[in-house]
């Protein structure tokens, strides 16, 4: 184990037969396992704290998060039908909203801002309805000096004078810094639940003090009424062995390209990360964000000469000069990175219309970019 973390402590009942929760100033609280666990074994489950619609996504259901049909019959929330049998999420907002002597559910209003404060204020409103749940929430780590110093921050102002406009919560009853530290919590936390129409967002509070690494030694599925389970990964290389291997989880997508998650790590989470894919300009061995040498045409291990971003730089300068690993030409990072972006445009529009007609575009998209990008990229 790193020096660094010499300083670290066991958190008082916090232990179970597959991990304990440990806590030092470099990574706040995480998780180490405490005996040896198989490969595809469960370390750990999760409910979640508190679900919701992730923002600017599409209006759904706030009970079962399908597309909405109808419409609330007591507060005039756009449901999926009458009979929703996820009705019980719901429940909350609904009550509030119907405590107010100013609220219409008649009135028409725009729902699609509403959903994208729905989850901040379902959380808001543990606060007097759930001391436990509003407990555990402010325990979540908020990274409050580096997130007030981001552009989320403006976000979050913004999304506050919705939720005191639209929903009515009072100063007196919700100060302005409750809105916005539930907000950090929510960003630094907050998992992405993919589903078939939409994404949802949740909170787990044991899940959540997962440490991230770009190469995880567990991988998460998230089940029937969202719950969560952390797996020994398979094909990790590493065996996890007690005491105190570090449990891992990624915060990104897995197959983005060191630049790629840098840049979301420092811009979203606001750490640099620097595990050992990170730190490997072929990332491993994988090649997976190489291109083929735009000089000699011969090798397709064309790699950032340095891939990890430094102290002193931000997630808005996270490109990264090139070099060929055969005939050693550097490449301006600009020009790679635009490489990388007109592959990514091309995707992008197939992706807007995906049928069995599409395919044909789908395989010259294919061979295109095979002339520039490497075979794994």
């Amino acid at each position: 184990m790193d020096n660094s973390l010499e300083q670290e402590t066991i958190l008082n009942g916090s232990s179970t037969s597959n991990y304990r929760l440990m806590q030092c100033p470099q990574l706040g609280r995480y998780l180490v396992a405490t005996r040896d666990i198989k490969r595809g074994e469960a370390i750990l489950k999760d409910q979640p704290l508190v679900t919701g619609p992730q923002k600017a996504s599409n209006l759904l259901c706030p009970g079962c998060y399908q597309p909405t049909e109808t419409n609330c019959l007591l507060c005039g929330w756009p449901m999926c039908s009458s009979s929703c049998t996820g009705v019980k999420n719901h429940e909350p907002e609904c009550t509030f909203l119907r405590s107010r002597n100013d609220w219409n559910p008649s009135v028409d209003r725009d729902w699609n801002q509403l959903s994208d404060c729905l989850m901040v204020v379902r959380c808001i409103l543990f606060k007097k309805t759930d001391q436990r749940k509003w407990k555990r929430m402010l325990e979540m780590e908020a990274n409050w000096d580096k997130w007030t110093g981001s552009p989320l921050f403006a976000t979050a102002n913004e999304i506050e004078q919705i939720i005191r406009n639209e929903f009515g919560l009072t100063p007196t009853e919700f100060p302005k810094s409750e809105i916005l530290v539930v907000q950090a919590i929510l960003d630094i936390n907050a998992y992405e639940v993919r589903m078939c129409d939409s994404n949802v967002q949740a909170v787990y509070t044991l899940a959540s003090l997962a440490e991230h690494n770009c190469n995880p030694n567990t991988h998460k599925t998230i089940c029937s009424m969202y719950r969560i389970f952390l797996f020994f990964n398979h094909f990790h290389p590493i065996d996890i062995h007690s005491p105190g291997a570090h449990i891992s989880t990624t915060y990104c997508d897995i197959l983005w390209p060191t630049w790629h998650r840098q840049k979301y790590l420092q811009w979203s989470k606001f750490f640099i990360c620097k595990c050992e894919r990170c730190l490997s300009p072929t990332e491993l061995g994988s090649h997976l964000a190489a291109i083929v040498c735009m000089d000699c045409s011969k090798s397709r291990e064309t790699v950032p000469a340095v891939p990890l971003l430094s102290e002193n730089e931000s997630w808005e300068t996270i490109a990264k000069n090139y070099h060929c690993t055969t005939c050693n030409t550097i490449f301006p990072a600009y020009e790679c990175q635009l490489t990388f972006k007109k592959a990514e445009h091309e995707l992008s529009e197939l992706d807007k219309d995906v049928s069995t007609e599409s395919i044909p575009a789908f395989e010259v998209c294919l061979i295109k970019a095979k002339s520039k990008l490497s075979i794994q990229n």
